[in-house]
């Protein structure tokens, strides 16, 4: 699947025990799975309470309500979280932006930290949520606004990386580390 464009083929994953085809037609699925696999390793990482802050999609701003994809996965993350996390959205874009997908061109955090607003006071640990990183510049923009804000924020969890290559065992568990100048 190419970001932004309609997802047209099919993912093939166990669920307990039975090959499940996911396509766009059940996507609901895929996101009720993508939830529990980042619950169970938020779980793993974080013994405190802390406030699942989805970074905004490029629609989410100032003045509309918060109804957005990131937000509804950072939901279904803390439905599955044993009660270790509330969803909270607390991060919105001054206005509307372009979607990143479509601009192309060199993503840097400092172009994107100007632009985010922290609309909710936040008194527990963040853990930042996004669906698929490309460059990481807007979850490493979120990390700064809300660390210059005093918040905590000590990791961030996304369900995929977009890639230029098809590879097996996509979907599977890693880490990496995104770093980058931000100003």
């Amino acid at each position: 699947s190419v970001k932004g464009e309609p997802f047209n083929g099919y993912c093939t994953v166990k669920v307990n025990g039975r090959a499940v085809n996911l396509t766009k037609d059940n996507m609901d699925v895929g996101l009720e799975l993508a939830a529990r696999t980042l619950a169970a390793r938020l779980v793993e990482l974080t013994q405190v309470q802390v406030s699942l802050v989805p970074i905004p999609n490029s629609h989410a701003h100032i003045g509309v309500p918060p109804i957005f994809r990131t937000l509804a996965l950072a939901e279904a993350i803390a439905r599955y979280s044993n009660g270790i996390a509330e969803a909270c959205p607390a991060l919105l874009w001054a206005a509307p932006k372009d979607k990143q997908h479509l601009v192309g061109g060199y993503r840097s955090a400092s172009q994107f930290h100007a632009q985010l607003r922290i609309t909710k006071s936040l008194s527990r640990p963040v853990v930042l949520i996004d669906d698929v990183i490309t460059s990481g510049s807007q979850m490493l923009a979120a990390t700064y606004a809300l660390r210059k804000a005093d918040v905590t924020v000590p990791f961030g969890m996304a369900v995929g990386r977009t890639t230029t290559e098809q590879r097996p065992q996509v979907l599977q568990w890693s880490e990496e580390t995104l770093t980058q100048h931000i100003l």
